[in-house]
């Protein structure tokens, strides 16, 4: 990730359960306490069920799961 400037990115994935990168939360509120903007990559059901969450990040939607305000979408 340094070789592509992207060393600040933090991630989160409700599946794994065990550590694999760096900046890797295991918790999802520690993780949204952390960042400014959500890319959305998967539409696991962990975000569908906490979206309320979510509303005050910045968000890309590259699933169409959120339908609320400043949700940027592909």
């Amino acid at each position: 990730m340094y070789e592509h400037l992207a060393f600040c990115v933090k991630v989160f994935d409700p599946f794994v359960k065990e550590r694999i990168v760096d900046h890797q939360y295991m918790n999802f509120e520690d993780f949204l306490n952390e960042i400014e903007i959500m890319v959305i990559m998967v539409g696991h059901n962990h975000i569908k069920n906490n979206i309320e969450f979510i509303k005050d990040k910045l968000v890309l939607d590259t699933k169409n799961i959120c339908m609320f305000d400043n949700v940027y979408k592909l």
